[in-house]
This record gives structure tokens, C-alpha cells and sequence, in this order.
């Protein structure tokens, strides 16, 4: 930034960005609308730095900041972020509350000046790192999917057939359900398949209760011998909602095992997971978190992830509470990482100390005091090792 003569402030959008040109002292150079696209962005780029070196502020970094972000770092264009919360803090202090692209670009480029700690330095992304973010995103979205398809079923089985779904509603996890709802979604369907082909079928799909879930069947099915109206189109949306979750959970399957390969490859991932607590699953998500973020200490990554307490005083009084700020999905792997530790070893010592505080406090300060340690792996680029037991006096 010391060395920085022209910002550029990039509002983006789908389509198009606005861009506001200002040199490091406040003069304004150029601003005007462009295209999302690869040819006008090096152009912008190419005629601010004719003036000086610049560098490229941004109000989001991903989706559809992606592209502006990439095509400055190929160009060797430093990028800085401002998060919106940020960007909100200082929409205030401008005049007026209009709402354009133009002042909106205006507000990016000038918080990069004078107020140089609202952004933050972006470092180019890592390829191998891009595609862990793009399997965990994926696999958030198949929760989600999975999640909602499954609430769907549920609500289906229980229009049709109420015996029914108390029986295999919960157990839409188990295997062999679901490619028995998909096959045989109705009542009628049920009834007419014979004892040993449910049970032959059921075991084909790795059911180990196979005959137990076919005995509960025939007698939640003499519960209900009423047929409802809409019995068809509700057993066409079973079969199709069957079939979705079928498909998700097997594409689960497959991105899950891909993920592993890219941790397994990745040297980073691989200290991290000799952090008791870690796993695929949060490690991956760390890893995407701090994709490209620099931080000056373990306490402003602990700030930025929101294990670190926020101090409010004024005169005598003082206050103590939690951070309302935080980037949750980090917040929350951390939190569960810290969570299944508190059992054995340093980490229940430490969640002990603080337990008299209340559970959710305990588990934040280990976080808290875990998030020390995992930025001293990454800083220093080594693997954990066990605090040794303290001294005891002979």
C-alpha cells in the first residue's frame, strides 16, 4: 500500500462492474462501467497503470469477483478486499444515502487509501486449495438437498400412509430404503411384492435387518387399509423424491472420496489433520476459509473467525461477550473441532479450566486457545505436537 499510486475501485456485478479510478492522494482519474469480461478488465487495468502502480479494490472476492480478482493477479496486480460489513462502516461516513454503482465504486476505492486497515491484502488462490472449496461447497449444498428432499419425503409418506412413515421415516438413512420407496412407493405396490423378494431386495442394497424391516412393514401396513385419494401422483412423487435422495447420497459418496485424494495431496491439509479434532470435513473447510487471507496474528485470525472475545468499556463500566462478527463456517469448524477434544489430553485440561463459565463459553475458549496453536502450524509450516506435561516439584 506504501508504494501504491492508483486504486482502483471495482463495484462488481453479473454483467458488468463500474470501475473508480483515483490516484493514492484522493484525485480522481477516470471511472466508467466494464464488461465482465477477460479483454475489458485488462484493459482497465493496463490504462490505470498508466498512471502509476495500481492496485485493485474489491467488495467481494468470490462468485462474481472471481474473475476481476484472477485476471489482476495474472497481470501481477496486487488485490485488496473489503468485506461488507466494512463497506457498510463506511458508506455511513459519505454524504447522502444514495445507492449507485458509481458512489458505491467511489466508496471501494477510497477505503483503500486513508483507511488501509478496513481491507485486506489478497494473495492469488491455490489451485489445489480452489478445488477443496469447490468439493466442500458442493458437499454443503448436497446437505442442504439431501436435507430438504428427505423433509419432502417424510411429508409425502405421511399424507399417504401415516403407519408408514412412522416406520421408515427415520430410517431414511439406513440402507436399502431408499431404493425401496423409489421401487415400490404405494401401499398397494408394497403389498402386491412377496415376502422373500422385499427381503432379497433389502439385503442386495447392504440392509442388515432385512427381514426384521419386511416383518415391521407388513404390520404397519394392516394399520392402514384405507386408500386416500391422490394415491397415484403421491406415489410418483415418493418414487421421484426416493430417487433424488438415492442420487445424492451417492454423488456424496463420490465428492467425499474425491476430497480425501485432494487432502491426502495437499501438505498444509495434512499438518492440520495431526490437530486432534480434525477431520476431512473441517479441515477442508479451514483450508477454503483462509484460501488466499493473510493475518498478522493468532489473535487477529481468532478476531476474524470469532473465538475471540469483544471488549466493550466506557469509563467504569466494561463488558466481556461474545464476537456478533465472525465467518461462521470457520467459526463452526472450529468450535466442533474443539468439541471432540474435550474428552482426553490437553484438550479436556483446557475445557475444565473454563467450564465453570457454561459449556458453549468452555468450548469457545478452546477454540480460542487452539486457533494459537493452528496458526503457529501454518506460520511455521509443521505438524502438532503434544504440550508436555508441566513440571512437578520433587
Amino acid at each position: 500500500m506504501e508504494r501504491a499510486q492508483v486504486l482502483i475501485g471495482l463495484d462488481v456485478g453479473k454483467t458488468r462492474h463500474y470501475a473508480h479510478v483515483i490516484t493514492s492522494t484522493g484525485t480522481v482519474l477516470f471511472h466508467r462501467p466494464v464488461a465482465q469480461t477477460e479483454a475489458a478488465l485488462r484493459t482497465l487495468l493496463a490504462e490505470a497503470g498508466t498512471y502509476g502502480k495500481p492496485v485493485l479494490v474489491l467488495d467481494q472476492c468470490a462468485s462474481i469477483g472471481a474473475l476481476p480478482r484472477a485476471v489482476a493477479h495474472d497481470v501481477q496486480v496486487p488485490v485488496l478486499y473489503l468485506p461488507g460489513r466494512a463497506f457498510r462502516h463506511v458508506a455511513d461516513s459519505f454524504p447522502g444515502r444514495t445507492k449507485t454503482d458509481r458512489r458505491d465504486a467511489d466508496i471501494i476505492a477510497t477505503a483503500g487509501r486513508p483507511m488501509s486497515h478496513a481491507v485486506r491484502p489478497l494473495a492469488p488462490a491455490d489451485p489445489a486449495v480452489a478445488r477443496i472449496k469447490v468439493a466442500t461447497g458442493h458437499l454443503d449444498a448436497l446437505n442442504a438437498d439431501l436435507c430438504a428432499d428427505k423433509n419432502r419425503l417424510r411429508s409425502l409418506l405421511l399424507q399417504l400412509h401415516a403407519p408408514l412413515e412412522r416406520l421408515l421415516g427415520p430410517r431414511l438413512g439406513q440402507a436399502g430404503v431408499l431404493p425401496l420407496l423409489a421401487t415400490w412407493p404405494t401401499p398397494a405396490h408394497l403389498d402386491a411384492v412377496p415376502d422373500e423378494e422385499l427381503v432379497a431386495f433389502l439385503k442386495a442394497q447392504g440392509s442388515r435387518r432385512a427381514a426384521t424391516l419386511v416383518a415391521e412393514l407388513r404390520q404397519a401396513l394392516t394399520q392402514q387399509t384405507l386408500v386416500l385419494p391422490g394415491t397415484e401422483p403421491l406415489g410418483e412423487a415418493i418414487a421421484y423424491r426416493a430417487a433424488r435422495c438415492q442420487a445424492a447420497v451417492a454423488e456424496k459418496h463420490r465428492v467425499t472420496a474425491q476430497l480425501g485424494s485432494e487432502l491426502a495431496a495437499n501438505a498444509t491439509a495434512q499438518r492440520i489433520l495431526t490437530m486432534p479434532g480434525f477431520g476431512p470435513t473441517t479441515t477442508a473447510t479451514v483450508l477454503a476459509e483462509l484460501d488466499g487471507k493473510t493475518f498478522r496474528s493468532a489473535d487477529h485470525l481468532a478476531s476474524y473467525a470469532g473465538v475471540a472475545p469483544t471488549v466493550r468499556q466506557s469509563g467504569a463500566s466494561r463488558h466481556v461477550h461474545r464476537s456478533r462478527t465472525a465467518n461462521t463456517r470457520l467459526k463452526d469448524a472450529l468450535c466442533w473441532a474443539a468439541f471432540t477434544t474435550i474428552r482426553s489430553g490437553a484438550g479436556k485440561v483446557a475445557y475444565e479450566a473454563k467450564r465453570h463459565k457454561g459449556h458453549w463459553k468452555a468450548i469457545i475458549a478452546l477454540a480460542r486457545h487452539r486457533v494459537s496453536i493452528l496458526y503457529a502450524m501454518l506460520r511455521d509450516q509443521t505438524a502438532y505436537r503434544e504440550p508436555l506435561p508441566p513440571l512437578t516439584p520433587t
